[in-house]
């Protein structure tokens, strides 16, 4: 991640095959892992955005790290 430019609040890469949701200089990195193939001892994984949260999932639908994003307004 030193290497990848903050461009947004959020940024969303895959690839890796390692799951996980983190802040760095103010931006959140998400990499939803891989269902089939994890690497790096990491569970079987996946990724949901919903309104104000990014939340990684194991298979079974748990979760595994969750970070709010934006501050839902009523």
């Amino acid at each position: 991640m030193d290497t990848v430019p903050p461009v947004g609040d959020v940024v969303l890469y895959g690839h890796f095959h390692t799951g996980f949701i983190e802040k760095q200089y103010g931006v959140i990195f998400a990499n939803p892992g891989s269902i089939s193939l994890p690497k790096n001892n990491t569970k079987n994984s996946y990724i949901i955005i919903d309104d104000t949260d990014i939340i990684l999932k194991d298979v079974d639908g748990n979760i595994i790290t969750k970070m709010n994003y934006i501050e839902k307004s009523n």
